[in-house]
C-alpha cells in the first residue's frame, strides 16, 4: 500500500457485513478506529446506494478521509482510508 492509503474495506451493503479489511502496519490504533468510525458513518447513508454511488466522510480522530464507491450493481461498497496530504 501506498504511504497515503491508511485503511481499506470491502463491505455487503444489503446487510453492511464487512467482508474484508486491511489497516496500514504503520497506523497507530487511534488512526484505524477513526477509519472505522467513519465507516460506520458512511454505512449509515449506504441504505440509499445506487450503481456507481460513491461518499466521502472526514476521519474525526485522525488526519484523513474515507472515500467510499459502490460497485456497478450497488451489491458492495468498497471503502479506501486516505491520510491527509497536508
Amino acid at each position: 500500500m501506498s504511504d497515503a492509503i491508511a485503511f481499506l474495506a470491502v463491505v455487503r451493503i444489503r446487510d453492511q457485513v464487512t467482508l474484508a479489511t486491511l489497516c496500514d502496519k504503520g497506523a497507530v490504533s487511534e488512526e484505524k478506529k477513526g477509519f472505522e468510525g467513519a465507516l460506520a458513518s458512511v454505512l449509515e447513508r449506504a441504505g440509499a446506494a445506487y450503481p456507481g454511488w460513491r461518499e466521502r466522510a472526514e476521519c474525526r480522530e485522525c488526519d484523513g478521509v474515507l472515500h467510499a464507491f459502490a460497485d456497478p450493481q450497488a451489491m458492495f461498497l468498497v471503502a479506501a482510508g486516505i491520510r491527509d496530504a497536508q
